[in-house]
């Protein structure tokens, strides 16, 4: 009979503590729903997250390459030539346009005609300020880009 006492004393312990966990969560349930996160607000989250990692992406891809880097330093400032810039930078022309034509891909530089010569300039007035950006963070000089082959 004083083993029942016990195991009944033990059950009245459990059934109290279940209790005043149940009336804790019946008064924060609420409060933490109204300050849930909307869905639309979770969708925005995750899209910027997955514009963050696309930039670092991007950011690595150039920055791990000198002839990007290097084009990526200067055309968010002017617009140049791709005779001029392998001229500058000592490099082939294959070297030369393939960097540009990867830096097209990641939509950040395009080629335009200007005067009859083809011109290098930035794909968008975005892609200059995020290229200026990050031309701030790699170019303190023109040394730090300089490139030659």
């Amino acid at each position: 009979m004083n083993g029942i006492r016990r195991i009944s004393w033990r059950i009245h312990i459990v059934f109290f503590v279940l209790g005043c966990l149940a009336v804790a969560v019946a008064r924060v349930g609420p409060s933490i729903a109204a300050s849930e996160i909307t869905p639309d607000n979770k969708q925005q989250g995750w899209a910027k997250f997955g514009s963050w990692l696309n930039d670092a992406q991007t950011f690595t891809r150039i920055n791990a390459d000198p002839v990007m880097r290097t084009i990526a330093c200067r055309v968010p400032y002017f617009n140049f030539t791709p005779k001029a810039m392998m001229r500058a930078t000592h490099l082939s022309k294959p070297r030369f346009m393939r960097a540009i034509h990867q830096l097209e891909s990641m939509g950040l530089v395009r080629i335009v005609v200007e005067n009859g010569q083809e011109q290098i300039t930035v794909a968008s007035e975005q892609a200059r300020a995020k290229l200026r950006d990050w031309a701030d963070q790699w170019c303190t000089s023109d040394d730090t880009c300089e490139v030659s082959q």
